[in-house]
């Protein structure tokens, strides 16, 4: 520990902070926290991985960071202690919510310096778990199942044609809540890597979205040809999966199958948790809530931004303003004089983009690229037959190319409709429904 020794002299002479070791474990553990602040969250964390020799800096087990306020002149060689008697239950609440089994003085204290900046010792944590199960969260979750119900029939009479589910085993114990409200009629299809990774692994999983993605058959084979060297049971696998529900290649094969605005192969889904997550602490009645709700505030929020507001939308307006810039140099053919048929060749434009050609359809508003037809925005290739063999203006294309999806007034008439939210005040119990049983692994 004497490197540790003179990086912790060198960090104090250069920052004007004072560390003491909290806890050591003679020469292969030791841990520093702030001494120049009262309720600093600040901890440094040095030993041993494992099965190894070196002393290391643990990053997951330390804070950074300082907080709080400078330390008063001592009294009587003792400086004053920060009062946090009352600033521990949110921390011993948000601990009891995540995890399984029953709080534990440790994780209060992590939770407290993560959540709140506070630093407790672990007598002040095992006094505040002490007050904070005695007034029963964890009970006042349970009873909280039995309004779900109630929740729902007063969710769906708010807000019609909206569905409702909920599943319970012989017990009556909740097993799966669902809820998709009415004004929500865009079906969404989701192809979840995570299923092929538990499944064929990781490495086959990497390759989903790709192979989900691409509307050219070369590409397709080449990552298909890659998740066989890997896992030929992943092959076989993705194979089983009808590629009318996921691969973009399917549409290029067979053109009379629907559009595909609502089969998602982005990063939606994680959009979404990022601004739910914080819903997912609680009850799931409370989860349910607080989702609805964001819900409600967000679509409320996107009227005001856009209301009043015409054409086509900026992310749009952006992208084929990049597409009229890049299809300059292409070259347009007329394959049947009188036709519908063009050819579009794009030049060569580095090792990564080389040359290549498409065949276009403007009557049926189709490209070999098959961009065009998913999305209903005219791609690059069709963004160089209007500039280049019908010389019309880049705004001439957004006003009348371009679906109506993608235009301000859809949005508005969209964003009309809101979810009519329920006070959990008028629910009422019904004596029946029961949590479910604990499935997540324990602590420990």
């Amino acid at each position: 520990m004497s490197k540790v020794d003179l990086a912790i002299d060198d960090y104090e002479e250069s920052s004007g902070i004072r560390l003491v070791i909290a806890r050591s474990r003679g020469a292969g553990s030791r841990l520093y926290f702030c001494a120049s602040h009262t309720g600093c969250c600040f901890r440094a964390k040095f030993g041993r991985e494992r099965g190894t020799l070196p002393i290391i800096y643990k990053q997951e087990l330390s804070n950074p960071f300082h907080c709080g306020e400078p330390v008063p002149p001592k009294t009587k060689g003792r400086a004053p202690k920060k009062r946090v008697r009352d600033k521990l239950e949110e921390s011993v609440d948000h601990v009891i919510e995540v995890k399984d089994s029953t709080p534990v003085p440790k994780d209060v204290m992590k939770a407290a310096a993560n959540i709140q900046s506070v630093r407790a010792s672990y007598n002040q944590a095992y006094r505040a778990i002490g007050r904070t199960v005695a007034n029963g969260p964890r009970e006042k979750q349970q009873a909280s199942f039995g309004l779900i119900m109630s929740y729902l029939k007063h969710f769906q009479l708010r807000n019609e044609d909206s569905t409702v589910k909920a599943e319970s085993d012989a017990d009556q114990r909740l097993r799966r809540l669902g809820i998709c409200p009415g004004i929500m009629r865009l079906q969404v299809l989701l192809l979840h890597s995570r299923n092929v990774e538990k499944e064929v692994g990781k490495k086959v999983a990497k390759h989903v979205h790709a192979l989900s993605a691409t509307f050219s058959k070369r590409e397709s084979d080449e990552l298909m040809a890659k998740i066989n060297a890997i896992s030929a049971r992943g092959k076989k696998y993705l194979e089983g999966i009808s590629a009318n529900q996921w691969r973009s290649t399917a549409w290029v094969d067979d053109p009379t199958l629907p559009p595909r605005f609502g089969i998602v192969t982005t990063n939606m889904s994680e959009s979404v948790n990022s601004m739910v997550g914080d819903a997912r602490d609680g009850s799931w009645l409370e989860c349910t809530n607080d989702i609805v709700r964001k819900m409600m505030n967000r679509i409320c929020s996107l009227w005001e931004e856009n209301y009043g507001r015409e054409g086509v939308v900026d992310k749009v307006a952006e992208i084929l303003e990049n597409r009229w810039k890049n299809c300059s140099n292409f070259q347009v053919r007329e394959v049947v004089k009188g036709g519908s048929q063009f050819d579009v060749f794009r030049p060569s434009r580095g090792a990564s983009l080389p040359e290549t050609n498409r065949l276009l359809d403007v009557r049926e508003q189709t490209c070999e690229c098959g961009k065009w037809q998913e999305h209903g925005v005219p791609c690059i290739d069709a963004v160089a037959y209007y500039r280049l063999f019908e010389t019309q203006t880049l705004q001439y294309i957004m006003d009348n190319h371009v679906s109506e999806h993608y235009k301000y007034e859809t949005v508005n008439e969209l964003l009309k409709e809101n979810i009519v939210p329920v006070s959990l005040d008028i629910l009422e119990q019904d004596g029946v429904t029961l949590p479910p049983n604990r499935t997540k692994r324990s602590s420990g």
